[in-house]
This record gives structure tokens, sequence and C-alpha cells, in this order.
């Protein structure tokens, strides 16, 4: 596969999912408010809390999904179908054994609910609806599998096409349940419904497209190719566990030690970070493919040069973005939701810092994702942050009652750990073999540059809400001045550099394809 080849294929992935990303961030706020006007804030604290309760469950999922993307780029470009087969089989049966897992392991926990919920006033059938929340995460690994065929063919884009149309009729069928009968539980359902046919139509796409694959006949795989997936899913599985530790027992701990309430709450804002920070993983994930088939062509110093490219890239997005979520997340909660569901500005700025360190760590996950070796170099980060956000969280909140900013320092305190410098290391000792304290260097004169941009953009925000009040039009005006004062001050301190040469390169290139 040649260079263009690569990056036309990365272009239309990233394409698609950024069309995809902006439908799902539009058709969630319009469903969000449709949800708190028609339901009260307890079911969306509950909801909340069973979604992170299940994510937690999905740690059994550990890894297996990136194991099979990796293990398929070789056979995928030697065409090695019978190859295919054998590991798409395997697969298939290790995520049935997990939808009947998780299903199971949830049921079981029914009886800890009551420790864990911690709420103003009683919701009818709070089993039902944690039951249903179990059934909508089991369904998905019956049938989802095969989407791990079109990732590591450079075909996700016909995988975001179904996930934009069933996105559209989830929207349209959930808003209409909401608005007809109010019922949380035929809510539920109809998610359940919308994600099983979205599956099935998914299936039906891939089993078209790789005929060949289905038709062939699946060999036993070799003794030691089975070692190596295993081993690549065991960095997983600490990798997984790590994560889901970091991001999903917020919540929980907010419920247990705080409010359930607050969950709900916090849900919201935790919807405008995440829709963020997908979509700036959206940019790079689907480039993953195109930078493994980059990597085992050139030498580690040739991919050094490219890391340091994409990663100003990166640094661009996440610095501009993140200044924007800090000076607008609130006056948007505002607009949309009302006044009473805002935090104060301290939450917000600790929730600022937490999304600029895991949106700057993007390009990095994506070359280690590139290369599974890496990822069994760096499988003690996830453990060493998993613990770290557990003790400090814990301690700030339990001991120092700091309350719900206690919890997100914790956060904090674990990428400070783990993730702020550990995958860039791994990246920089076992790959590009090349001096990390440069890196280091530029790393810290850049989070420098970030907190100074957030708090001259923050003044200026600040003294246009003041004086023209919080409307769609003093919003829409700051966000203008962000994006221009923040992307103004990058381009003008970088416009000399290599990096920032390669940038010009690449968007001039696409707008002459155009």
């Amino acid at each position: 596969m040649n260079a263009e080849g690569r990056t036309y294929k990365a272009l239309r992935n990233t394409t698609f999912g950024l069309i995809y990303k902006a439908v799902d961030v539009i058709l969630s706020f319009i469903l969000r408010a449709v949800f708190i006007q028609t339901l009260s804030l307890s079911y969306l604290g509950v909801n909340g809390l069973f979604t992170n309760i299940l994510t937690v469950l999905s740690l059994m999922e550990a890894g297996v999904g990136s194991a099979i993307v990796f293990s398929l780029y070789k056979p995928l470009a030697e065409q090695d179908y019978p190859k295919i087969a054998s590991l798409m089989k395997l697969y298939r049966q290790v995520y049935r054994a997990l939808g009947i897992l998780i299903s199971v392991a949830g049921f079981l926990l029914t009886p800890f609910l009551p420790f864990i919920i911690n709420l103003p006033d009683t919701i009818p059938h709070i089993h039902v609806i944690y039951w249903l929340t179990i059934a909508s995460t089991a369904v998905t690994y019956f049938l989802s599998y095969r989407r791990s065929l079109l990732l590591a063919d450079q075909r996700a884009d016909l995988n975001t096409k179904n996930l934009i149309l069933f996105r559209i009729t989830r929207f349209l069928l959930l808003g209409a349940v909401l608005l007809l009968t109010g019922n949380f539980i035929l809510y539920l359902t109809a998610d359940i419904l919308n994600t099983i046919v979205s599956n099935l139509h998914i299936t039906y796409v891939i089993r078209k497209r790789y005929k060949r694959v289905e038709e062939t006949e699946a060999p036993p795989l070799a003794r030691e190719e089975k070692r190596e997936i295993v081993r690549y899913m065991s960095s997983g599985i600490l990798a997984k566990v790590g994560q889901t530790v970091v991001n999903s027992t917020d919540n929980i701990l907010i419920s247990a030690f705080i409010s359930t309430t607050l969950v709900g709450i916090y849900s919201n804002y935790n919807m405008i970070y995440m829709n963020l920070d997908v979509a700036i993983y959206l940019i790079f994930s689907g480039i993953t493919a195109s930078v493994g088939n980059y990597a085992v062509q050139k030498s580690p110093a040739e991919s050094e040069q490219l890391y340091r490219k994409l990663f100003l890239i990166n640094y661009f997005i996440t610095c501009v973005v993140s200044v924007c979520a800090l000076c607008l997340s609130t006056p948007f909660v505002q607009l949309w939701l009302g006044a009473e569901y805002a935090f104060e500005d301290e939450v917000v700025i600790v929730l600022t810092l937490n999304f600029y360190i895991t949106s700057l760590c993007n390009c990095a996950g994506n070359f280690l994702s590139s290369q599974g070796r890496l990822y069994y170099k760096n499988r003690f980060r996830a453990l060493i942050e998993a613990v770290s956000n557990l003790v400090v969280s814990l301690l700030l909140t339990a001991v120092f009652d700091l309350g719900i900013i206690g919890v997100f320092l914790g956060t904090t305190a674990c990428f400070v750990f783990g993730r702020m410098w550990m995958d860039s290391y791994t990246l920089y000792r076992h790959w590009f073999r090349a001096p990390y304290r440069s890196y280091v260097k530029m790393y810290l004169f850049r989070f420098g540059l970030f907190i100074c941009l957030a708090g001259l953009c923050k003044e200026i925000t600040g003294i246009v809400f003041r004086t023209l009040t919080v409307s769609v039009f003093s919003w829409l005006l700051c966000a203008v001045l962000c994006v221009a004062v923040s992307a103004l001050a990058l381009c003008l301190l970088y416009a000399g550099t290599e990096e920032f040469a390669y940038i010009k390169g690449l968007v001039s290139g696409i707008l002459r394809k155009r």
C-alpha cells in the first residue's frame, strides 16, 4: 500500500468519523433535553450510574477488540483468507462467551444496588431498569465482533455509516417514546431493539463484502499464534482494567459518598467533555492502521519525525478545544438545561485539565495501538492509574471531605502518575530510541502555553458574559473569540517549525483534492 493510499483511507475514515460525531452530539443533546423534561433528575442519575456499572462489567472484554484489529493487519494485507477466517471464528467464540458472562455477573450484582444508590426519592421497578441496562450491553457482544474486520481493513467508514444511520433511528425512536409515554422502561427497551437491528445490519454488510472470508474453511490456529494473541490480550486486560477504573468509577464514588442526583448533573458535563474527546480520538483512530502500515516500512527515526508532526496536530486541536471547553461549557449548560444544572468554576477547571491531559494522549495512544508489542511493554501503566485514582479520590472525598472536586482531582493525580508521561516514554525507549528529555521539555512548554491561553480567554469571555449576559448571541461570540485567539496565537508561535510546515502541506493537499 502506498503512502497516498494510506493518507486517503485515513482521511476517509476520519471524515466519516467526524460526521458521525457531529450527528451524535446534536442528537444526544436534544435527546438529553427531552429526557430531563419528561423524566426526573433521579432517572438521569440512575441512568448514568447503571451505565458506569456496566462499563466496569465490560472489563471482561479486556482488550479483545484491540487484539482482533492488531492480529488482522497482516493476514488482510496478504489476503490470507484461511487465517482471517480462523481469527474471526476464535473471536466469535470469545465474544459470545463474554456476552453470557456479563449478563450473569450483572445479575449477581443486583443485591448490592441499595449500597450505591443514594436518591432523595424512590424509583419504581429499579431492578427491572438495571436488568434492561445489562441487556443493552450484553446483546452487542453476540454480533459486534465483526466490526473489527472493517477497522483492521481501514474501512471504518462503512462501520461509521451504520452508526450514523442507527443513531438517527435511535433518536427518533427514543424521543417518541419519551414524549408519548414518559416511560423509562419502554425507553430502555426501544434502545435495546435499535442496538439489535444495528448489529444485524452491519453483520449483513460485512458478510456481503467479505464473502470470501465467510466461505473459507477456518483451520485451527497454531499454538504459537494463539500464545501471541493471548499475550497481547493479557496486556489489553491490564490496560482495560485501569482505563475502566479511571473513567467509570467516578459516578459510583459520587453516588456512594455524595449523591446519586449529583451523578445526573455531572453526566451533563461528562457528555460534553466525552463528545469532545471522542471527536479528537476519531481524528487519530482513523489513522491507526495507516501508522501501523507506515511503521513496518520506515526506520525508528522516520517514525519519530512522523510522531512529532502528528503530535503537534494533536496539541493544536486539544489546546483550542480545551480553551473553548473551559470558557463555554458552563454557559452552554445554563442555556441548554438551566442554571441549576451548572457546576462551580473550580470544578470545571479540574474537568478541563483532565480533558486536556487525556486528549493530548491520543497521538501516543494511536502509535501504541499500531504496535501490539508496545502495549505489552506499557502494560502496568493502567494499573498504576487505577490504584492512584481510587486511593486519591477516596482520600480527598471521604477523609478531607472535598466533595465532587475531590473525585475529579483523584483522576488528575492518576494521569500525572500514568499516561501523562508513560505512553510517550514507552514510544521513545522501545520504538524511536531517541532522547526523551527533549520531548519532556516540549510537553512542559506547551502545557504552560495552554495555561496562559486558557487564562486569557477565560478573562475575555468573562467580560463578554458579564456585559451582555449569557445568551445564544454572547455564547457564539465567545466561541469565535476563543477559537480565534487560541488558534492565532498557536499559528504565530509555530509558524517557522518543520511540524507546522507539514500541517500546512497536509491541509493544502486535502484542499487541492477537493
